[in-house]
């Protein structure tokens, strides 16, 4: 059986592709050094009303103490140090900082999410408006919360 319509979302640690039929929703996702994973969801215990969320990526709370870490180092390091050349503590922070600042800049965007509670307000259905179809996202939510309505 072929499914009625399709949506692949990307985002920095995940690409999926959701797959919608008249009963379930078959999410398939491949993340970054975890591998690849197939999850159906059916639909029969869906809310029909998505919630919407924007959610930064949580690597940027990584990237910021990262960065944190890094810029007091190499403050340290830097006011400790009397001669010109730096130590090996002042390039180790300043290293830090850099990787936490480009990684923050990265992870900084904030993605618009929808999510169908499933039973009990549990788990459920997220699919994000982000990556190459992002275009056809609302499309497809309707589509979704269409079959929802016809369980």
């Amino acid at each position: 059986m072929s499914p009625i319509a399709t949506y692949t979302e990307r985002l920095l640690q995940v690409a999926r592709t959701f797959e919608l039929y008249p009963d379930r929703v078959v999410v398939r996702a491949r993340w970054l050094l975890k591998g690849e994973f197939v999850n159906n969801v059916p639909l029969a215990g869906l809310s029909d009303e998505p919630r919407p969320m924007t959610i930064r990526y949580r690597l940027f709370k990584y990237a910021s103490r990262v960065f944190a870490l890094g810029a007091i180092v190499s403050a340290v390091a830097i006011y400790e140090q009397k001669p010109p050349p730096l130590s090996v503590w002042a390039i180790v922070g300043i290293a830090l900082a850099s990787i936490g600042f480009v990684l923050g800049a990265i992870s900084w965007r904030k993605v618009p999410f929808v999510r169908f509670a499933g039973p009990q307000g549990k788990g459920g259905l997220d699919i994000a408006k982000s990556g190459p179809q992002r275009d056809q996202f609302e499309a497809f939510v309707k589509l979704v919360r269409r079959q929802i309505k016809r369980q």
